[in-house]
């Protein structure tokens, strides 16, 4: 037995209907007040406020669905399948839990090209990234009906989800208010435009500071992996031609990153597993163990962080005896090459990740050889910066973002990408100590 609850906000001339649901379900033995209380509150609120003001072009419904969490999307279904309404509805907008972090874009379906444009003209504050898209979530029954989608969620793996601890403290008011101005500007916004044909070329997106958010067709993910692939050779082999490196240094430079990464997500995993006992955890009282973050799991976090930059720190400081800072920048630069290619195959929507840091960085050492055949070391400490900058602006927030998103179960990978990560990095670093960045590495004495 079922009973969704279900509000019609008629518009003015409509061209579609717009359906903002949330479950008002949860698990039976908790209160759900963050998943998904939070959720209700807010679409509660977008009601007061939208009846507060002029009306819409389109018509607004709002959703609150039953039997989410043990349908699963149950509630959903029958209204796809059984309510008249749905015969007008264009757009849907799942909200689902704002307990503590950021909110994400999680899901925009198939054809989102028109629905990503709508994104870019809100502009608010956000964290959308396609790179977190794909999975089921309450509005799937829409998208299994051809239906354009957005799922709205802060996806953090609170410890208290789905039990009798998902009490009303533990929501960030910030959270809940940033999922309220994103989905009141969203509905305003699409409550106004011509929904008669909301789909368009799939896009991948992602925001970055300072820059702000960005989109482009999905297409482009093969083409631009090609110039990545390009562009990175043209790198290496005019780095070869000039003299600047040798082949040696790049292999040592790769196997030792390579190495490097394998010992360090090895040794976090039986870390990982020993966790439990150190920090008296039980595994058995989380419903989505390990994709959870169980408490003290942010030392562990920073901790296990730290470890594998310690690991990185001696690998690299032992292999710079036989290569060179810029062998070193190279080498990351191909080890992400190969992961942007991957990327643009298998998951096209998260090409962005690698593609961009690695087209950058090719660009300015391509740039470097067309400057002459002796550069200054300033020039190529510049370089080295300008490789690494593309990294840092993309990684350095997404690392914790997805610890944050997938919890404990996150370490091992992240531990690894920490890193190859760090092969592009240790070589700035290393520019304040060592001036001649192009010069062969000489051999330690039995003095020195």
């Amino acid at each position: 037995r079922l009973e969704n609850v279900i509000v019609h906000l008629p518009g003015t001339d409509p061209t579609g209907a717009i359906v903002v649901l949330a479950h008002y379900d949860s698990t039976i033995n908790s209160p759900g007040a963050a998943d998904n209380g939070s959720g209700v509150s807010v679409l509660l609120e977008i009601l007061r406020a939208l009846t507060a003001g002029p009306p819409l072009r389109n018509d607004v419904i709002a959703l609150f669905d039953d039997s989410e969490e043990y349908g699963p999307f149950l509630g959903t279904r029958l209204f796809v399948n059984q309510h008249p309404a749905m015969t007008d509805v264009q757009i849907a907008i799942s909200l689902d839990t704002a307990v503590a972090g950021a909110i994400f874009t999680n899901d925009t379906g198939t054809e989102n090209g028109w629905l990503v444009k709508v994104l870019a003209r809100v502009g608010r504050s956000s964290s959308w990234t396609s790179v977190s898209g794909g999975g089921q979530y309450d509005s799937f029954p829409f998208r299994q009906k051809g239906i354009q989608v957005l799922a709205l969620e802060d996806n953090y793996p609170f410890k208290e989800q789905h039990s009798p601890n998902d009490l009303p403290a533990i929501v960030n008011p910030g959270s809940v208010q940033q999922m309220g101005e994103l989905t009141l500007a969203l509905t305003q916004e699409l409550g106004q435009v011509d929904l008669s044909n909301p789909s368009g070329p799939q896009s991948l997106y992602f925001t970055i500071p300072v820059i702000g958010f960005i989109h482009y067709p999905e297409s482009w993910a093969i083409p631009l992996a090609v110039m990545a692939l390009a562009l990175s050779l043209l790198a290496i082999g005019l780095a070869l031609w000039r003299g600047w490196i040798t082949w040696r240094g790049i292999l040592v430079a790769l196997g030792t990153t390579l190495a490097a990464a394998a010992l360090s997500a090895l040794v976090v995993s039986e870390l990982v597993k020993a966790a439990p006992k150190l920090f008296g955890w039980q595994p058995r009282q989380y419903s989505e163990w390990p994709e959870v973050i169980p408490p003290n799991g942010g030392i562990l976090f920073v901790g296990l962080g730290l470890l594998a930059l310690a690991l990185a720190v001696i690998a690299y400081a032992f292999a710079r005896r036989w290569s060179r800072r810029a062998e070193f920048s190279l080498a990351g630069l191909l080890l992400f090459l190969i992961v942007s290619v991957g990327l643009a195959v298998a998951v096209p929507r998260g090409s962005y990740l690698a593609v961009w840091p690695v087209v950058i960085g090719a660009l300015s050492w391509v740039g470097l050889a067309a400057a002459g055949s002796r550069p200054k070391a300033w020039a190529v400490d510049l370089i080295i910066l300008l490789t690494a900058l593309p990294f840092a602006a993309v990684f350095l927030p997404l690392i914790p973002a997805v610890f944050m998103g997938d919890g404990l179960k996150s370490l091992v990978p992240e531990a690894a990408l920490w890193v190859l990560l760090l092969a592009v990095f240790l070589p700035v670093a290393d520019s304040l100590f060592v001036k001649k960045s192009l010069a062969r590495p000489q051999p330690v004495s039995e003095k020195s």
